[in-house]
């Protein structure tokens, strides 16, 4: 029964077109791999083009989940992820897309310049804050509707201020079928209405993968500080989800 049931779990998923990624940021080694535990295998790359890109050279035993964290120091590095749909615009049938990491800012007050934590960047969808003086994240997404229009559609979270050298934990949601979009710093929430029914997010205008610690659609907004337990996932339709959550939920993140 259970087996019936991992087997069409897995064959709704893939019909759906959702993928995932798990990066733990445990990485430790000469390699400049970071490793994704999830079943699609979206291997990521560590990026410093003026120093040691091995994940040796940027691991920090202050984490929160795992082994470990990769320190990022503000000036060049940053994580690649792959190329896919998926990650970068949502699931290919729901448009949805949720995201999440835990990371500590070497700053303790607001930045004064643009600073971007994770995201395809400028054209598609970041995790970031505008250098405005706000001590919280903002959530923006550029987004395609219907009729072949776009908005830039921003959500403000500054309830819990996170440039202060600590750790906190940040989890956005792009809900389509729901025309919300929402970002929560360490358990609250904020929500807001998408300006168009049955949106979507926007992969169309510059095309970029995902980064970790820096904007590939607005280059030079490097976040300096520690990340840790990366996840991205297209989630699916509410019957794949079920299906997952009944048997299958390992098919979408291997637990460590």
């Amino acid at each position: 029964m259970i087996k019936n049931l991992l087997a069409l779990s897995l064959v709704l998923f893939l019909a759906s077109g959702a993928f995932a990624g798990s990066w733990a940021m445990d990485d430790n080694s000469a390699s400049v791999g970071v490793w994704d535990s999830s079943v699609d295998g979206l291997h990521a790359t560590m990026v410093d083009p003026t120093g040691n890109p091995a994940t040796n050279a940027h691991h920090s035993a202050d984490r929160m989940e795992g082994t470990g964290s990769l320190y990022l120091d503000g000036v060049d590095d940053y994580i690649q992820m792959p190329t896919n749909a998926g990650i970068e615009v949502g699931d290919a049938v729901t448009g949805n897309l949720w995201a999440s990491c835990w990371f500590k800012s070497d700053l303790t007050e607001a930045p004064t310049s643009s600073t971007t934590l994770m995201g395809t960047g400028d054209g598609g969808w970041f995790i970031g804050n505008f250098g405005d003086g706000a001590t919280g994240l903002e959530y923006v997404a550029w987004v395609l509707t219907d009729s072949g229009g776009g908005y830039t559609e921003i959500v403000s979270n500054h309830t819990v201020p996170v440039w202060d050298n600590q750790w906190h934990y940040v989890e956005t949601m792009f809900d389509s079928a729901n025309a919300t979009m929402s970002i929560s710093i360490d358990g609250s929430n904020v929500t807001a209405g998408i300006h168009t029914e049955n949106p979507n997010i926007r992969g169309d205008i510059f095309g970029n993968p995902v980064l970790v610690g820096e904007n590939a659609g607005a280059t030079g907004r490097y976040f300096g500080g520690l990340v840790d337990d990366v996840v991205i996932e297209a989630v699916p339709e509410p019957a794949t989800m079920l299906m997952l959550g009944l048997g299958g939920i390992a098919l979408i993140r291997k637990k460590r």
